[in-house]
């Protein structure tokens, strides 16, 4: 089970990078309030942070079990 949630933690952190990778690459969208939707670029950090954070919770899943 430890080496699982190692593997998924991985895979997760994988995944983040890729989007913030991908979110980083271009021009960024001007600071403002968008009434009418998120723009596409933000919309990738948030995948990138639910992603970052699933890995952080692999990882503290595995420190728990393996007291």
């Amino acid at each position: 089970m430890a080496r699982l949630l190692e593997l998924a933690s991985a895979v997760a952190a994988i995944v983040a990078a890729g989007f913030w990778f991908i979110s980083a690459n271009g021009e960024v969208p001007q600071m403002l309030a968008y009434w009418d939707g998120v723009p596409a670029k933000a919309q990738l950090d948030r995948w990138a942070a639910g992603f970052g954070g699933l890995s952080a919770l692999f990882v503290a899943a595995r420190l728990f079990l393996s007291r």
